[in-house]
C-alpha cells in the first residue's frame, strides 16, 4: 500500500509543475479507486478457484511497476491516469486477496484476531503512504517519493514468497458428501460407474442384497446387480414409498436397481 496515497500526498507539486488543474487533479487521484472497483469483483471471485497467495504475490509485482513506471515516466495528465488505474488494480489484487491467503493458512481463535488485525492495517498503510510520499517528496523531488513507494512491493513480495507455503488451489480439493459416503470428484466433475457402485455396495446391507437374490431366483427375474444407480436410492425402508405409503414393491428392499437420468451420475441402470 506504499504507493495507494503517494499522488494525493503531492498535488500541491503536481499543480505547479504540470500546470493541473483541480479537475485534472482530481480525476488523477479518483483513477486509483477505478481500477480497484473494476479489480476487485473479478480477482476476490478468483481466489476461490487458485491459492490467494499467488494472485497476491502477481499484483504486488504490480503495484510495484506502477509506481516505478509513474516515477520514470510519467509526464503528464493521460500517463498518470495509466499508472494510477494500475496502482488501483495492484491494490484490488493484494488487498482482499491478501485477507483470503490468511484466512486460509490461520484456524481456531486466532482467525478472528489476525482478520481484526489485517483489516486494521489499511488505515496504516494509507497513513504510512501519505507520510513517506511528503517526506521523501521535500527531500528528493516526486519522481524520488513513487520511486520508493515502487521498492516496498517488492520487499512485501519477498516476504510473503519466503513466509507462506502454497496450497492446493481450492477447486481440487472439493468434496461432497453423497449418501453419508465423502467422495472426490472427477477433473470433468462426474463419478466413475465403479465408485458408484462401490458406494451402493456399502449402504446396501449384506441381508438386504441376499433378499434380493432369492427374490429374483424365485421369480426368475435375474438377480440383483448392485450399480450405479443404486447408490442414489433413497432409503426409505423396505417397500415404502417417498410418502411412506407401501411402495409397489412391497417386502422387497430399497437396493432394487434404478435406472436414473443424471448429469451427475450420467445414465445408469
Amino acid at each position: 500500500m506504499a504507493g495507494t496515497m503517494t499522488f494525493q500526498a503531492l498535488i500541491p507539486t503536481f499543480i505547479g509543475e504540470w500546470q493541473l488543474s483541480h479537475t485534472e487533479a482530481g480525476w488523477i487521484s479518483g483513477a486509483a479507486y477505478a481500477g480497484y472497483m473494476a479489480g476487485v469483483p473479478l480477482l476476490v471471485s478468483l481466489t476461490d478457484r487458485i491459492d490467494a497467495r499467488r494472485i497476491v504475490l502477481l499484483f504486488a509485482l504490480l503495484a510495484s511497476l506502477s509506481s516505478l513506471g509513474f516515477a520514470l515516466f510519467a509526464s503528464g495528465v493521460w500517463s498518470a491516469l495509466a499508472f494510477r488505474v494500475l496502482n488501483g488494480l495492484a491494490l484490488a489484487g493484494t488487498y482482499m486477496p491478501g485477507l483470503k491467503a490468511l484466512t486460509d493458512r490461520v484456524e481456531g481463535p486466532r482467525l478472528s484476531r489476525y482478520q481484526s488485525l489485517y483489516t486494521a492495517t489499511f488505515s496504516v498503510g494509507t497513513s504510512l503512504s501519505l507520510l513517506q510520499a511528503g517526506l521523501i517528496g521535500d527531500w528528493l523531488g516526486w519522481r524520488a517519493a513513487f520511486a520508493a513507494a515502487g521498492i516496498a512491493p517488492l520487499l512485501a513480495a519477498a516476504l510473503m514468497a519466503w513466509q507462506l507455503r502454497p496450497l492446493p488451489p481450492p477447486a481440487a480439493e472439493r468434496t461432497e458428501q453423497r449418501v453419508g459416503v465423502e467422495t472426490r470428484r472427477r477433473p470433468d466433475g462426474r463419478r466413475g460407474r465403479a465408485e458408484l457402485a462401490e458406494r451402493a455396495a456399502e449402504q446396501c446391507p449384506e441381508g438386504e442384497r441376499d433378499d434380493e437374490r432369492r427374490s429374483g431366483d424365485q421369480t426368475g427375474r435375474a438377480p440383483l446387480h448392485v450399480s450405479a444407480s443404486s447408490a442414489a436410492a433413497p432409503r426409505f425402508g423396505p417397500g415404502r414409498s417417498a410418502r411412506g405409503r407401501p411402495g409397489r414393491h412391497a417386502g422387497q428392499g430399497f437396493c432394487r436397481p434404478l435406472v436414473l437420468s443424471n448429469p451427475d451420475f450420467g445414465s445408469a441402470t
